[in-house]
């Protein structure tokens, strides 16, 4: 330490070329440390998609851009959209929203035989009548027991956000952190309907996941048989490069009991699964562009990919909770 001192106390010019030295080596430094970083988060995002008892899972960066469905019906103008189109027509004198109760009832199955899937899911709500951020997140889902792990990739105030659920462990709570200076609070056990844990959320997420979107749509649609002026339009679309098959419910008058005057429900032609579930409200102002009040969309779907109690549980180490 002395022979370093002693010739900075001796020669002023030389202390401040060391001092300028010193400032370019700690520039340097944090720059270095950022993008290590950087490229840590981004590697361990990659090992979320793709862990070696599932590697056969897509890996990369999700895109972050907004899933919205893009009509192109010459491109999708097949046999197979034509006979799905076709389930959905009704027969004369039927209620035009009951072909899509038999689908999805058709559907209830075959969804409830699915082991496990894993895929970025994208959601826009209002809530306390206000529209949210949109928000990405790489989701994990069990049926049995039902299981639920979040990894929010965007907004970027979100990112690096986990929670987690596993039915009837945790006495019922599910267990969370969240990111930036607040995740030095450490992960947090909540009731899945506690005003935290719905904060920014419309549904709990016990009800997340396509099994259940799709028995909502059974359950909406046996309430919407019994209203008037429902009005069903099918055509073909796409949301990503998924062909689907999109049906519009409209509402032409507002009556009380209707939630919505406009829905968008995208059928996967792959799958033959609802993928994107669009609602609109009610338009007070004609002349402004309607935002959806509850829009869902599941891409990059991966059906029975061995997920275990390991992939749900907090002390995966390839999870933050702490």
């Amino acid at each position: 330490m002395s022979t370093i001192a002693a010739p900075l106390r001796t020669n002023s010019h030389r202390l401040l070329s060391h001092k300028r030295a010193w400032l370019l080596t700690s520039i340097g430094l944090i720059l270095f440390a950022g993008a290590v970083a950087y490229q840590v988060d981004a590697v361990s995002m990659t090992g979320l998609r793709g862990s070696d008892d599932i590697g056969f899972l897509r890996r990369g960066q999700a895109d972050h851009s907004s899933p919205t469905a893009t009509s192109d019906a010459q491109a999708f103008s097949t046999q197979q959209s034509a006979e799905l189109i076709a389930l959905f027509r009704p027969a004369p004198g039927e209620h035009p929203i009951e072909p899509i109760i038999r689908w999805a009832e058709s559907r209830i199955g075959e969804l409830r035989a699915v082991e496990d899937y894993d895929c970025t899911f994208t959601k826009r709500e209002i809530v306390d009548d206000e529209l949210q951020n949109r928000e990405t997140i790489y989701m994990r889902v069990r049926h049995e027991p039902f299981s639920v792990y979040l990894n929010f990739l965007a907004p970027s105030s979100y990112r690096g956000k986990e929670v987690l659920f596993v039915e009837n462990q945790n006495q019922g709570r599910l267990k969370a952190h969240l990111t930036g200076i607040k995740r030095f609070v450490g992960s947090r056990s909540l009731s899945p309907t506690s005003s935290l844990a719905m904060r920014g959320n419309r549904y709990p997420i016990t009800e997340i996941g396509i099994l259940n979107l799709t028995e909502r749509m059974i359950e909406a649609g046996k309430a919407e048989r019994a209203l008037p002026n429902c009005v069903v339009n099918l055509g073909t679309s796409k949301v990503g490069n998924q062909p689907c098959v999109q049906i519009e419910v409209l509402h032409p008058v507002r009556e009380p009991q209707q939630r919505f005057q406009r829905a968008l429900i995208y059928i996967d032609e792959q799958y033959n699964l609802p993928i994107r579930y669009v609602a609109y409200g009610w338009q007070t102002d004609t002349a402004a562009s309607p935002e959806p009040y509850e829009e869902y969309t599941y891409t990059d779907l991966h059906f029975n990919c061995g997920l275990n109690d390991r992939h749900f549980h907090a002390g995966n180490p390839e999870y933050k909770f702490r």
